[in-house]
């Protein structure tokens, strides 16, 4: 039988050029992969932060008129004290053991005046300037949602 002397193999130093591209390759698609899924847990986070920032001022506009106080997420909020003049800050936490977002809540009297007769007056007597501030504590992202809510 005749040796096979025109068949090459691959030599050792092609088959190490060939682990260490393949390990480059495998090393960028992973930080790609990390990076994507980080950036997407970034966005779902203040996707969530939106929606409980949204919902908190939902409640309290629809309730500031005419109830004294309100619950949510099973956390006391005084409508009185919102309605009342000067400053107000509450805050509560959902879920209400602390563990993933903090709400602040502020309402004040609104910058912003009227003309009637050529006389300007502040609409602070029918309307509070609200802002809600959610904190999501892991990550730290943050979200802040103003709007005038009626009083009168």
């Amino acid at each position: 039988m005749r040796p096979l002397r025109s068949q090459r193999g691959a030599t050792l130093m092609e088959v190490a050029a060939t682990a260490a591209l393949l390990a480059v390759v495998i090393l960028a698609v992973t930080t790609v992969l990390q990076s994507s899924s980080s950036a997407s847990r970034r966005n779902e986070d203040m996707a969530q932060a939106v929606m409980t920032a949204r919902t908190v001022m939902e409640e309290i506009k629809l309730h500031l008129k005419n109830e004294s106080s309100i619950f949510l997420h099973g956390q006391e909020i005084n409508l009185n004290r919102m309605r009342s003049a000067g400053s107000d800050l509450q805050e509560i936490f959902s879920p209400s053991d602390g563990s993933q977002f903090r709400i602040i809540i502020r309402s004040g009297e609104p910058e912003e005046a009227y003309a009637v007769n050529g006389t300007f007056r502040s609409i602070g007597a029918y309307f509070r300037k609200i802002t809600v501030t959610v904190i999501h504590l892991q990550s730290g992202l943050d979200y802040t949602l103003e709007a005038y809510a009626e009083i009168q």
